[in-house]
């Protein structure tokens, strides 16, 4: 008895078969073994044998492209096939096949099989070593080191790319979503992730993504190509287009043939590539986003749920691609609930979930396939720069003019999309333009440009109004519309800055297009086909002019429509109600709508009313109007109506139109200044334009940065937090004469900083001398960058600075406001509870610590109620001088004292607030005799090492609030600029002299300090592990990265050694306390917790229970 070489069945012999059904063919399987034993005993040998060649698969080679395999009934394969009549032979040189390596046949009912020829050809079918085996479509066939893929014709092999695959190490951790998972996905394998749903597997595979929960150092931009769970595509471009603009991004330059053949191989007619997304079905679409993994070439490929929604056998399909990768040596990752494919996985990880997030819970290995040697990728090259900038300027331009309005075809042609936005909407625009403003023939004539031209004035305004409208609706939508594609796109490694520039140039170009074919066709049905009056007068030579005054205004439109398509998000609705808001604005806060005077319009004479008049032009206006009758004084708009017009685009296009009704040689009765007027508005009209479409633009950049997140670790501060702390420092201390609306205030002299620059960096303790703060002894160093530079023209052109720069110094000047006059403005020091606490014979204070406020002694003060006992808040700016803090402090315990002379107070302190505390009972204002106890919770006497971090750390956060609109983002104006975070750094002269100074005598101190970090001894040497590396990768200066890593080793941050933000040994500091206590909580848990307060009121005499009524 014989057994199958394919599925190793016993075969039964034809005679044996009673029934003569089957005979030569395997009754399991199908394989043709009769048929193939009569070859191979044309060829001389005997039988089919049953061993494997060999299970160490090599590496496939990528070296016979045109080396095709047409498939007749029978071909024979290999180095030197022996040729026989009525079968085909093909012949490949290479040293590593047999001279008869492997035949390949069409069995009767059509299916192709291939079978080794000797017992030492090498034959691996789907990754898998085998004497015979079926080839299905898209299935793999490897000979040695050469590989084909059978297309779904059946009738060739075409030959396959190998893939560089890597292995990943991964160690993630998302707080909150993913708990710390370690994994090891190796190349040339497939990797199932599976588990309930919530337990982190999407989270897992966007920390792949990105890179975050990756162990080693590796770039993989570029090289992973990630498939999410949802069909992100761009609707508006065809399959082919897409395809090869994926190949490019990733460095290919992919020819029209590979397209075919990703297209074949994944199951795809070749006509496919014709079409545009919404013409596939859900399966489709899967199979589509496959081929742009193929020709991507990416190492990794990491799916998320390829099989969601599709039928078994569909689901099946997909994964036998997936299969197809990996045997070419990409390393695949996908999340699946399909537990009918797990056997074509060669591994399982099983994840599960637990309070703090999801887990990976086992692994399982289920395949023995051979392991698979890793190919160099020396031909991996990421695309970059100005040539990736290209490829999605030309798929920008692909967008816009793909036919895809199938509706209005013609046979096989149709009209491409832009056509409504260039010829539909311009005709549209420019008829009811030109027949909507009213007009006077008689009185054009006679009076010409120097009458009563308001017609021309309304028609100049609505043109810039249609321009306006046509351009911000053609962009609103740019951005928020595919918001998820571009987030997705990320991870091709496309810049945000490289994809708004495309679209900003694309956008551009296809307005100034649809705003010339606008004003053609108005100035067509307007003037040449009505005859009525127009922007000018008869001169031909001014059509230049009005053309381009339009063309600036399309621009600066565009760029504020991208702008509001970034501020909308991820909210296409949001969007489309911002854009009439805008619209609205630029109508009503316009002249014709704000100051118009149809009795007596001169060019340019209400944009002189609708400006904003300075004291001596009012004055003088004042005056001239003192002796007029009510009537005749002339009536002027609302302040705030001229000033939100300097923020519209009409008042500048509109401007700009008007100038050229001004003549260079007007009359005798005009205005004397005329031709300076029609010279030099159109250029400041076009600065002003082109300023606002650079501003919108870099706004959309730098809120699109703010927006994007990273999972697995923080993001590095962006180089706009240089400019944005010299902004914050500069606008903190330049107050105007009037700091709140109403309260007149002294003019202050102007004050000059000098600051000397070294190697391009210069100290900012100079200019925070000037702001009244206190500097440090030693240089604190920042270097000066494009971004402070710009942000120095940016006060300047508002006009809170003048600054003039050299190579050696950097000269401000600037209008002084004392900080703490403006901060007692903002956010003056009180104590709250104050009313209620006047009387009581026992008041507990509270002092909040550095960043603490209303809800930082919450829990307190609810248990202080439960008990009636009495409490106050101290509210201070905690982010200034703790020992002027102190001053304020004792300030208000005097006032209080004063109204309640027999309270007894008992400060509770925590962080900062023990300095201040510390600083406000050695202060004369205190009265003798009006402290009871002071306790002070996790105080940092010694100092604290993350006070050197504290300004990155408050800017970071000021940035996210902004960035997410969250209330309250610039309260940090408010807090100081810093001084108590420069004051707790460990050996500060205002700790060493607050600790010289004695302390009176008759008030004690209780001391508690926390025990508890928030980082667990584990997680703290795994960033210390993987730190370095990660600072390294990121391009983090050196010597910050320094301070990072030593930020690490700080005893605030050892378990038990410190309380995630102060030391015991800091919190200990004080001398000769009369308590001391240690709590194991973190430096939060301190105040949050009611143990600690429990420990204060028995400390105090305080801890009576309230008697609870009874049920």
């Amino acid at each position: 008895m014989k057994t199958c070489p394919s599925c190793g069945h016993s075969i039964i012999p034809p005679a044996a078969n009673s029934n003569g059904a089957g005979q030569g063919v395997c009754d399991r399987c199908d394989f043709p073994w009769q048929q193939a034993e009569q070859l191979l005993r044309t060829l001389g040998n005997d039988s089919l044998g049953t061993e494997v060649a060999g299970r160490n698969r090599p590496s496939i080679e990528y070296q016979n492209a045109s080396e095709v395999i047409a498939i007749n009934d029978v071909t024979l394969v290999g180095r030197e096939p022996t040729p026989l009549d009525g079968v085909e032979t093909h012949a490949i040189r290479h040293r590593e096949l047999q001279p008869l390596h492997a035949a390949i046949l069409r069995d009767p009912s059509g299916c192709v099989w291939a079978f080794q020829l000797t017992s030492e050809a090498t034959v691996f079918v789907d990754g898998r070593p085998c004497t015979a085996g079926q080839l299905r479509p898209g299935i793999v066939l490897q000979l040695g080191p050469l590989a084909w893929r059978l297309d779904h014709s059946t009738d060739r092999l075409h030959p396959v790319r190998p893939i560089a695959g890597f292995d990943l190490g991964i160690d993630a951790e998302v707080p909150g979503r993913l708990c710390r998972s370690e994994v090891t996905l190796c190349h040339g394998e497939m990797t199932a992730v599976v588990g309930p749903s919530g337990c982190g597997k999407s989270t897992l595979l966007e920390t792949i993504r990105d890179g975050s929960g990756l162990k080693s150092e590796i770039d993989v931009t570029g090289r992973v190509y990630f498939v999410p769970q949802k069909d992100l595509v761009h609707g508006d471009l065809r399959l082919g287009d897409a395809l090869e603009t994926i190949g490019q991004i990733y460095g290919r330059e992919v020819l029209p043939y590979e397209i075919d053949e990703a297209l074949d191989a994944v199951g795809l007619p070749i006509e496919a590539k014709e079409r545009f997304p919404h013409q596939l079905s859900g399966g489709q679409l899967r199979r589509f986003r496959i081929a742009g993994a193929l020709l991507s070439g990416a190492g990794v490929i990491v799916l998320d749920e390829p099989d969601s929604g599709l039928d078994h056998q569909t689901a099946d399909e997909i994964i036998s691609l997936l299969r197809s990768l990996s045997v070419c040596g990409a390393t695949i990752v996908a999340v699946t609930h399909h537990r009918h494919v797990l056997e074509q996985f060669d591994r399982i990880v099983q994840m599960g979930t637990n309070p703090s997030g999801g887990q990976i819970v086992s692994t399982e290995n289920q395949s023995d396939a051979p392991s698979l040697k890793l190919p160099p990728d020396d031909h991996w090259e990421s695309t970059k720069g100005l040539r990736r900038f290209r490829i999605l300027l030309r798929r920008d331009r692909q967008k816009l003019t793909s036919p895809r309005l199938t509706r209005f075809a013609i046979g096989k042609y149709a009209l491409p999309q832009l056509a409504i936005g260039l010829l539909l909407v311009p005709i549209l625009f420019a008829i009811a333009v030109a027949i909507s403003v009213p007009t006077d023939p008689d009185r054009d004539v006679a009076d010409g440009l120097y009458g009563s031209i308001l017609p021309i004035a309304r028609l100049g305004f609505m043109a810039v109004i249609s321009v306006i409208w046509m351009s911000a609706s053609a962009s609103h939508l740019a951005i928020t519309r595919d918001r998820e594609l571009i987030d997705y796109e990320r991870s091709h490694g496309i810049s945000i800055g490289a994809m708004l520039l495309s679209k900003a140039l694309t956008l551009g170009i296809a307005s100034i297009v649809q705003t010339l074919v606008f004003f053609v066709l108005l100035d067509a049905i307007r003037y040449r086909y009505l005859d009525l009056s127009y922007f000018i007068d008869e001169r031909f030579s001014q059509l230049g002019g009005v053309a381009l005054c339009l063309v600036t205004v399309s621009i600066a439109a565009t760029m504020l429509g991208l702008l509001i398509s970034v501020l909308a998000g991820r909210t296409p609705l949001l969007a489309a109600a911002m854009l009439p808001v805008v619209m609205m604005i630029q109508i009503l806060f316009s002249v014709p709508f704000a100051v118009s005077n149809p009795d007596g319009y001169e060019p340019l004479a209400d944009y002189a009313r609708l400006s904003i008049a300075t004291d001596e032009e009012t004055a003088d206006t004042e005056d001239d109007d003192a002796f007029a009758w009510e009537d005749e004084a002339e009536p002027r708009p609302l302040w705030a109506t001229s000033l939100i017009s300097y923020a519209t685009l009409s008042r500048y296009g509109d401007m700009w139109l008007r100038s050229f009704a001004v003549s260079p040689e007007p009359p005798q009765n005009t205005l004397a200044d005329n031709e300076d007027i029609a010279l030099t508005v159109p250029w400041r009209s076009a600065t002003v334009l082109l300023g606002v479409s650079f501003g919108c633009f870099v706004m959309a950049i730098t809120t699109l940065k703010m927006q994007s997140t990273r999972l697995g670790r923080s993001r590095p501060l962006p180089r706009l937090a240089t400019t944005a702390i010299l902004l914050i420092g500069l606008m903190t201390g330049m107050p105007e004469g009037r700091l709140l609306w109403g309260d007149e205030q002294p003019a202050a002299p102007n004050v000059k900083i000098e600051i000397p620059i070294v190697d391009g960096r210069y100290d900012t303790n100079a200019i925070v001398q000037a702001f009244g703060g206190r500097s440090e002894p030693t240089p604190h160093l920042r270097e000066l960058d494009g971004q402070d530079r710009l942000g120095l023209v940016a006060l300047e052109l508002v006009g809170k600075i003048k600054f003039s720069l050299s190579d050696e110094m950097l000269k401000i000047e600037l209008v002084k406001t004392p900080k703490w006059e403006l901060m007692r403005q903002l956010a003056p020091p009180r104590l709250v509870g104050r009313d209620d606490a006047i009387g009581k014979d026992d008041v507990i204070v509270f002092v909040h610590g550095l960043e603490g406020g209303a809800t930082t002694f919450a829990s307190a003060q609810k248990e202080l109620d439960r008990r009636g006992i009495a409490w106050m808040r101290f509210e201070y700016p905690n982010d200034g001088p703790p020992d002027e803090i102190g001053k304020l402090l004792a300030q208000q315990l005097d006032d209080f004292t004063s109204d309640s002379p027999n309270t007894r107070l008992h400060l509770v302190a925590h962080s900062l607030g023990g300095l201040v505390s510390l600083a406000a009972i050695n202060h004369d204002d205190l009265p003798a005799g009006a402290i009871a106890n002071v306790f002070t919770l996790g105080t940092p006497f010694g100092g604290s090492t993350l006070a050197s971090f504290h300004d990155e750390l408050e800017l970071f956060d000021v940035l996210f609030r902004l960035a997410t609109v969250t209330r309250g983002a610039l309260n940090t104006v408010a807090d100081g600029q810093g001084e108590a975070a420069r004051a707790l750094r460990p050996g500060s002269d205002f700790l060493l002299e607050l600790l010289r100074q004695p302390r009176p005598e008759g008030i004690p101190f209780h001391i508690a300090a926390g025990t508890k970090s928030f980082l667990t001894d584990q997680r703290r040497q795994q960033l210390s592990k993987s730190l370095p590396q990660e600072l390294q990768r990121l391009r983090i200066d050196p010597n910050y990265a320094e301070r990072i890593e030593k930020l690490l080793q700080a005893d605030e941050l050892d378990d038990g050694a410190g309380d995630g933000a102060v030391s015991i040994a800091s919190a200990t500091m004080l001398p000769n306390p009369q308590t001391q206590i240690e709590f194991p909580l973190t430096h939060l848990g301190l105040v949050s917790d009611l143990e600690p307060l429990r420990w204060v009121l028995k400390t105090a005499g305080l801890d009576q229970e309230v008697p609870q009524p009874s049920p």
